[in-house]
């Protein structure tokens, strides 16, 4: 299964920021995409066809203070691949 989620990024840890993204998240059936209104961090990818994706080796975490400042260090460490 793929959902088709309508983001709004509230704070972006490494590469461009932007106010707004269309994400795609692939599960395995039978899931459900978060509900309306959740708050998470997530890793994803954007690809050459300009889509944001979710691979299968991300993460989603509930956003928790630790989970957020984690992702703030690791953010600042990471180097951004450029297409």
């Amino acid at each position: 299964m793929t959902f088709k989620l309508d983001v709004t990024v509230l704070e972006s840890f490494a590469g461009t920021a932007h106010d707004a993204i269309v994400l795609y998240e692939t599960a395995e059936a039978p899931a459900r995409p978060p509900p309306a209104g959740a708050r998470f961090v997530v890793s994803f990818q954007l690809k050459r066809d300009g889509r944001f994706v979710v691979p299968d080796g991300s993460y989603r975490f509930p956003p928790d203070r630790d989970v957020i400042e984690r992702a703030r260090v690791l953010g600042k460490r990471t180097k951004i691949k450029r297409h």
